[in-house]
């Protein structure tokens, strides 16, 4: 039985785009059809939890969209429990600038000190293709 669930579990983990990959770098494209989102965020969340990441965006599994998936519930001291799709987002405004070490899965067994914005105003949509508008600090900024 531990084996058929291996099994079944390892259905839902999607291989990890890698530094190099073209599709990295190309503009992702805006979704306009949300019928199959439900199943394909499931697969990124199982993924990036496999892999002990925080944040995936759909390109680094291979999709040129603009998704993405984020879950900080696993960081000591973070407020941020609940984890966050952001679909069709665009960033509207950013303030400050700090620099941290940060890693990216991209990018396996490289960390870098990378200046990122402290806040974070972003425009996204939902599963329900509700339009939100939500200002994030911290570490959701970061991972934005």
């Amino acid at each position: 039985m531990k084996n058929q669930t291996q099994t079944t579990i390892s259905n839902y983990i999607l291989p990890i785009v890698k530094y190099g990959d073209p599709i990295l770098r190309k503009k992702v494209k805006d979704i306009t059809d949300f019928t199959s989102l439900p199943d394909m965020i499931e697969k990124m969340f199982n993924t990036m939890h496999e892999e002990d990441g925080i944040g995936l965006a759909a390109n680094q599994v291979g999709w040129s969209l603009n998704l993405l998936v984020l879950d900080t519930s696993n960081l000591e001291g973070e407020n941020y429990n609940e984890p966050y799709i952001f679909i069709n987002s665009k960033i509207i405004k950013t303030e400050g600038a700090i620099v941290l070490e940060e890693g990216c899965l991209s990018v396996p067994d490289i960390r870098a000190d990378i200046n990122r914005p402290e806040t974070i105003t972003l425009q996204y949509q939902d599963l329900d293709q509700n339009i939100h508008k939500n200002t994030f600090k911290g570490i959701v900024s970061r991972v934005i």
